[in-house]
């Protein structure tokens, strides 16, 4: 049975011998999607290059054109959440309002903060620069209206607006001239020259969202949720007609935002998700794009690309395509916050993703890029996805208690099917293999919380077209014409399944997961109950389940081998069980520390290694012969945060590793295995020649290329040893004259290096005379310039300068004990000195002395010798 479910060893090829002889341990991160966007106030360059977006404490800037990150800016205090930002018209200003009452100026092109203060309490909640970046006006929820000079942090003007303000614009011509819309829908003009209210427009009846003039300055288009648009004339202020309402109409939504976007055309978005285009003129509806499924917060304009950008319910930047004549266009998605990553697979061998993550929306990423398609559909939350083995279809299935089936090779994916019959939340979904190119079985499995594991036949989804003709024929209606564009799918084909081939209730707890074997013939389930089942999968029915225990905690990933007869098991105690297929025993137990959680796990390297993840942020890869870990890659976590990852996936080569968790990043991990492996090669070669030329440049006294190549390997007991032996063999003269040379022609980055290395030369005692040395040589030959203006060189030379106050210190101590030395000897009488009395006197008492020792020598002796004569007898 086993010899036709899994591919033997020996018919592996050659290849992939030689390709399995070495582990793979080396992944690092490639490209990473990470939260930008956590709701708020965006703001827009004045060239539409890029737009900065509130992200809990911190600022990000986000590029429009590859929705990379260009910067991040953070908020006065760590951990103090950003209530509001604002960008000068010349792009080069950016002030924080955060919720600790504080603001921060930044400058943007160094993406660095400038300056802070204390502003306004309670904090602004709505900021906006003057056009000329002049001074800053920022509303508070107490009504009033402060106006900044943000470089001299200096409050220069307050007024009182009727509630509390929500929206800010300044008039394009008449700068002096600012509207304050309020939560009643008052609308207040107020003139900062005079520091008079001008006007104060009240037609609207509840909070007025948005305020927008034209770029002429002839009218203000205010709106409210009140259903209404309101026009005002605001050409000239000296015109009685100024501030006159021009006209206004009703709309059938709640209006959220409003844009200019032509002289005659005006862009309106609200609660309904749709974004119109009416003529500012009378208020006609030209035109209206395709429903969104949440609520549309703000739009924008963006006249160097000719779209809008409108930021959604649901923290994402939606990006329309405008053109004159016909209705606005969705062209791409940048997801602001993935919240919980739960589930990820990969599309076309890697080139694409698919990924699940707290929303109701999958959404498609090409590898490498930022923006995304959102499959729409779903009116729950998903949870978990799986992929068919062409990746023409994914399954995606959630809280929702359906399952829809996505077609994803053409231009735009569409759902092809649902699947209903589950009554409670499917945790797991996974299709069978396509074996041969013709197959034509395809059977998905699903499991739920209740304990039910069905199995669908999604045959006819494996050919669409020959199941689009048979639905036509049914229909007495011609079929269309046969086509080899396989990426073609009817619209209106769909496939609608309530009832699944076998329905079996196998636990009275959730069944989390669920596994296919490569050959379709077994099938895998584990769940709460601690029991991993093993199936065979005959006629479209699982049967005769063997049970496999042995885990202490739910199970929550099962997985069989692509080569071997083997499955893999983890647990959320902290452990993953490698099962042998043949007599289903357990064959090795992987541990986790202090046993932390296991989410997933995955079989890579042809079967050789796996991969698990767990709740401490860390991805670990195993090696499936010797039951050691390799490595541990911590991309998910921190020193403090520890997140948990819930989704993984391989791409078929091994070269890419995709993970997903907590912490709303995807990471996607490269294989560095076999270039670390030629870099260390190549780079031990290296040193080895460094080496032996940097000893014949020593032996033929050529210091100078000596003491370069010892800094171009930044080997410093090299460097050192080379000064050593420069100093010993040429003399201090010369030694040093040929030392202020080398300094001299040293440049910055040199100086830097060597200088860390006189840093840690002078750690130790015995080397800090090299260093001393050194140090001499660069304060005398490199001006005092040079080293305060570079950075890095003032940060090296702080340490120098405490060693050196310690060596100073010591080497004062010895030489006060060199001046105590010198007093003993002056006091003593010099032995030329003596006179002929005292030497005769000096030698009788030596002679004296040693004449009695022999004497006390010799009775001592004669002593011992009678003791010993009266002892025998």
């Amino acid at each position: 049975f086993f010899s036709s479910v899994f591919i033997p060893r020996r018919a592996m090829t050659e290849h992939h011998r030689t390709k399995n002889a070495h582990m793979k341990t080396k992944y690092r991160v490639a490209h990473r999607i990470s939260q930008v966007f956590t709701g708020g106030v965006v703001a827009i360059s004045s060239d539409d290059t890029f737009v900065l977006c509130q992200c809990n404490d911190k600022v990000h800037m986000i590029d429009i054109a590859s929705g990379e990150t260009l910067g991040t800016f953070t908020s006065a205090a760590e951990e103090d959440p950003v209530q509001c930002i604002a960008l000068s018209s010349n792009n080069e200003d950016l002030v924080i309002s955060s919720k600790g009452l504080m603001m921060k100026l930044c400058s943007v092109s160094g993406k660095k903060g400038l300056k802070q203060w204390k502003g306004h309490n309670p904090g602004a909640n709505v900021m906006k620069f003057h056009p000329e970046g002049s001074f800053l006006v920022a509303a508070c929820p107490d009504t009033t209206v402060t106006l900044w000079d943000v470089h001299n942090k200096v409050l220069s003007q307050t007024f009182n607006v009727d509630s509390i303000p929500l929206c800010i614009a300044f008039h394009p011509v008449h700068s002096e001239l600012v509207a304050v819309g309020d939560q009643v829908g008052t609308v207040t003009l107020y003139h900062t020259g005079s520091k008079n209210v001008l006007y104060q427009l009240k037609n609207h009846f509840s909070h007025c969202t948005s305020l927008c003039f034209t770029p002429d300055g002839g009218r203000l288009f205010t709106s409210s949720r009140d259903k209404t648009v309101q026009i005002y004339d605001t050409k000239d202020p000296r015109d009685t007609a100024f501030a006159q309402k021009v006209t206004s109409w009703i709309v059938i939504e709640e209006i959220l935002s409003v844009s200019n976007w032509e002289d005659d055309k005006m862009l309106v978005c609200g609660s309904s998700g749709v974004l119109r285009v009416y003529d500012s003129t009378n208020g006609e509806l030209l035109s209206e794009a395709a429903k969104y499924p949440h609520a549309l917060y703000s739009c924008h304009y963006l006249a160097r690309q000719s779209e809008a950008l409108l930021v959604t319910a649901d923290q994402c930047l939606v990006f329309y395509c405008l053109a004159s004549g016909s209705a606005p266009k969705h062209r791409r998605t940048l997801a602001g916050n993935l919240d919980a990553v739960a589930d990820i697979r990969w599309l076309d061998g890697g080139l694409r993703f698919v990924v699940a993550t707290n929303s109701m929306h999958p959404r498609i990423y090409k590898r490498g890029s930022n923006f995304c398609e959102e499959l729409q559909g779903h009116t729950d939350i998903i949870g978990s996805l799986a992929v068919s083995s062409d990746s023409r279809l994914v399954a995606s299935a959630g809280k929702d208690k359906s399952i829809r089936i996505w077609y994803v090779r053409g231009p735009k994916s569409r759902c092809l099917g649902l699947l209903s019959g589950h009554s409670a939340y499917i945790m797991s979904v996974a299709f069978t293999h396509t074996v041969t190119a013709k197959s034509s079985l395809l059977l998905l499995i699903s499991s739920d919380a209740e304990g039910f594991v069905r199995v669908w036949n999604c045959s006819p989804l494996l050919d669409i077209r020959r199941a689009h003709t048979k639905m036509l024929k049914n229909k007495k209606l011609f079929p269309p014409p046969d086509t080899n564009d396989d990426e073609d799918v009817p619209a209106d084909f769909f496939f609608n399944l309530d009832n699944s081939d076998c329905t079996l209730k196998i636990s009275e707890s959730s069944v989390n997961a669920v596994a296919v074997s490569p050959n379709n013939m077994l099938v895998a389930t584990g769940g709460k109950d601690k029991i991993v089942r093993v199936w065979k999968l005959k006629h479209n029915a699982l049967n005769d389940a063997i049970p496999l225990r042995g885990h202490k905690r739910s199970i929550t990933a099962v997985r069989f081998s692509p080569v071997d007869k083997l499955l893999v098991s983890c647990c959320s105690y902290g452990h993953a069980k490698l099962w042998n297929l043949v007599d289903y025993q357990c064959l090795s137990t992987f541990q986790n520390e202090k046993h932390t959680g296991m989410y997933q796990c995955a079989f890579f390297n042809s079967g050789t290694q796996f991969a698990t993840t767990d709740n401490a942020g860390l991805l670990k890869l195993w090696v499936v012969k010797t039951a050691e870990c390799t490595t541990a890659i911590s991309e998910h976590s921190d020193e403090d945060n520890f997140r948990d990852i819930w989704a993984l996936d391989f791409t078929p080569d091994d070269e890419y590793i995709i993970t997903g968790g907590t912490d709303s990043c995807i990471n996607i991990m490269k294989d560095y295995t076999e270039q670390d492996t030629q870099e260390a090669i190549a780079l031990k070669q290296a040193v080895a020649l460094d080496t032996h030329q940097l000893q014949n440049f020593i032996k033929l006294g050529q210091w100078e290329m000596a003491v370069k190549l010892a800094i171009k390997m930044n080997r410093k007991n090299d460097l050192r040893l080379t000064f050593v032996a420069m100093l010993h063999t040429l003399g201090e003269m010369i030694g040093h004259a040929r030392l202020d040379n080398m300094v001299a022609r040293w440049d910055e980055k040199e100086l830097q290096q060597v200088l860390s290395h006189c840093r840690d030369w002078s750690t130790h005692s015995q080397y800090c005379l090299v260093a001393q040395t050194v140090l001499n040589a660069i304060c005398r030959m490199v001006p005092p310039e040079i080293l305060i203006d570079n950075d890095a060189i003032v940060d090296v030379l702080e340490p120098i300068l405490a060693y050196s106050d310690r060596h100073f210190a010591r080497l004062t101590g010895l030489l006060q004990k060199t001046f105590l030395l010198d007093l003993s000897l002056s006091e003593l009488r010099p032995l030329n000195v003596l006179l002929p009395e005292d030497i005769t006197y000096f030698i009788g008492v030596i002679s004296d002395a040693k004449l009695s020792k022999m004497n006390g020598a010799v009775n001592t002796e004669t002593k011992h010798r009678d003791m010993s004569d009266d002892s025998n007898h």
